[in-house]
């Protein structure tokens, strides 16, 4: 199997200032050890307040292909994917959380499937996250299927690579952590052919979850809203 020759990674960060430049150290490394002749690193900076932008700019040391967008203000993490897919360059998207509880290098592990899938979904082999985040999971999951039908085990994995213009124009409306399932669903819908793998997950070590925020708990809660009225309406 050939690597993609063009590959976008992107990280959505939101106050990640302890993990960042580790995260870009751990991209390079994934795209050296593949061969992978042309990419970018591209950082979706959601309105962080901890100087995770300078972090970046610091450790990407002028290279061109290091890029930074920032929004204005935190915007919740379905605008910072939205800004992800907006900015990519090239025909392949890599999308993993910044704050290291994947492994990067699992990138690996997912490219054999591009010769086959447009959309190649990991999962996790052991969900560390604190129990609380995992049954909140659950029960989102359990209400995308009443949705539409999911075609992976674990739609919120953050952790996927997939051809760019299988996302460019999907109508994703979540504003927060509802995001990954939504972008199942609809890529679904839009003909994507899945290929799953299993991925390796750690509990985070630096800085702090924002998936269990009452901000945030809420803001899932208004997706999934808008995401069934939306279902009603096609």
């Amino acid at each position: 199997m050939t690597a993609p020759p063009r590959l976008t990674l992107a990280f959505p960060a939101y106050n990640e200032a302890e993990n960042v430049e580790s995260c870009l150290e751990l991209a390079r490394a994934a795209v050296t050890a593949l061969g992978i002749a042309e990419w970018e690193v591209l950082f979706v900076d959601d309105g962080s307040d901890d100087g995770t932008s300078s972090v970046i700019e610091r450790a990407a040391n002028g290279d061109p292909r290091v890029r930074v967008v920032r929004h204005d203000r935190n915007r919740g993490y379905g605008a910072a994917v939205r800004s992800a897919i907006a900015h990519a360059t090239y025909e392949w998207l890599f999308i993993t959380d910044a704050d290291l509880q994947f492994a990067i290098r699992d990138l690996a592990l997912l490219l054999p499937l591009t010769s086959s899938c447009t959309f190649i979904q990991g999962y996790r082999l052991h969900r560390a996250d604190p129990v609380g985040r995992v049954l909140l999971g659950r029960v989102f999951r359990a209400l995308a299927h009443a949705v539409a039908p999911v075609p992976v085990r674990d739609p919120e994995c953050s952790f996927r690579l997939v051809r760019t213009a299988i996302l460019t124009g999907l109508p994703i409306v979540s504003r927060g952590p509802l995001v990954p399932i939504e972008l199942v669903v609809r890529a679904a819908r839009a003909g994507a052919t899945f290929g799953e793998v299993g991925v390796l997950h750690r509990r985070r070590e630096r800085g702090e979850s924002k998936a269990l925020t009452v901000a945030s708990l809420g803001m899932m809660a208004s997706d999934l809203a808008r995401i069934l009225a939306a279902s009603v309406a096609r």
